[in-house]
């Protein structure tokens, strides 16, 4: 069900920084900790969290735009 929809999709995110610890090794750290920053900003409250916020608020509404139906996609 949904709930476990929900930590499924938390444990992969989980899985990424993981990877990145476990997979980066003669990687310069400058670009180690790069990645970590735009993996956690495309998930986190500007990214992923912010669509998902925003599909949830608008979930039933016959009064969706163009823009609002972007914004959920392009973060999600």
């Amino acid at each position: 069900g949904e709930d476990i929809a929900v930590l499924a999709g938390d444990a992969l995110l989980a899985f990424a920084f993981e990877h990145i610890a476990t997979a980066t090794e003669g990687v310069e750290m400058s670009r180690v900790l790069r990645a970590i920053s735009v993996l956690s900003k495309a998930v986190g409250s500007q990214g992923l969290a912010a669509g998902q916020v925003v599909d949830i608020c608008l979930a039933g509404s016959q009064e969706v735009g163009l823009e609002q139906l972007e914004f959920i996609h392009v973060h999600k």
